[in-house]
């Protein structure tokens, strides 16, 4: 260890004090610029569902305001996941995201569907904790309450977000579920779900169905490889014919109008969601 430690503090005798400076601070350039480009690359949408166990919450987010809307803003999952002006929530979430690694291979909690929905609680509450923690950031970065034109927003809407602004509240408060879907919290849920299923495994001779999980819709085109909109679970649908395994339902709700256009809900009152059509679509 003495050796080692003359060796350290020893001058150079072969270069000099500046050049040894130079290579440091070059070494020290080259880490930061590595470090930064890792982080910016594991932040990339693409990075963040390449994982197989990533695919499903890919396609609910698809389905959400968040990726398409008449404001042609889209928000990426860094913008929703990782508290960008909070060094310590950033790095935490960083740390999340490695821990999602471990799961998916190593620890195989997630690499599945089922193993994913039974995990789904705790993963949604490390995301509502750290939104509790840094009071929605995330949200606020692009959500301002101070930024919100109020009288442009419905009359309930108003109402809600003037009193959430007075408090300054945390947005999962409210919104929880806003891009992907709720954890089951039934503990019963999977056994009547997987009964429920093997039941539905050919359509019954009935007029009136629900949906157990999110359907494609094709409105022009049935034969597309390309849906057209995207059918919510629990949603009641009037059957009016069918082809092969393919059947043609009738929908009945409100259509949301504004940034939402193509959105149906259940209620006009209710913000219950049951279906998504794309407002390019002319549906009949």
């Amino acid at each position: 260890m003495k050796k080692l430690w003359h060796f350290l503090i020893k001058p150079s005798s072969r270069y000099s004090v500046l050049a040894i400076a130079v290579v440091c601070i070059l070494i020290t350039l080259a880490g930061v610029f590595t470090f930064h480009q890792s982080i910016e690359f594991t932040s990339t949408n693409e990075f963040c569902t390449s994982c197989h166990s990533m695919k499903e919450n890919y396609n609910e987010y698809k389905t959400s305001i968040h990726f398409k809307n008449a404001y042609g803003v889209r928000a990426q999952c860094r913008d929703c996941h990782i508290p960008e002006n909070n060094p310590i929530a950033f790095m935490k979430a960083k740390m999340g995201g490695i821990g999602d690694i471990y799961s998916e291979f190593i620890g195989k909690d997630i690499d599945t569907p089922k193993k994913f929905e039974e995990n789904r609680l705790r993963m949604a509450q490390n995301v509502w904790k750290m939104m509790k923690d840094t009071n929605s950031a995330p949200c606020k970065s692009c959500h301002s309450y101070s930024a919100m034109d109020h009288a442009k927003q419905s009359p309930a809407a108003a109402a809600a977000m003037t009193g959430a602004a007075a408090k300054d509240m945390n947005c999962i408060e409210c919104h929880k579920g806003i891009a992907h879907q709720l954890p089951h919290i039934n503990n019963d849920f999977q056994a009547t779900f997987k009964q429920l299923s093997i039941n539905a495994a050919k359509a019954p001779e009935a007029t009136t169905l629900y949906s157990l999980t999110s359907k494609q819709l094709f409105v022009k085109d049935a034969a597309s490889d390309d849906a057209q909109g995207q059918l919510y679970p629990a949603s009641e649908v009037k059957v009016v014919g069918q082809s092969g395994d393919m059947l043609k339902v009738e929908i009945t709700g409100w259509e949301i109008k504004g940034s939402t256009a193509g959105m149906l809900v259940q209620d006009m009152a209710k913000q219950i969601q049951t279906a998504s059509i794309d407002p390019d679509v002319s549906a009949s």
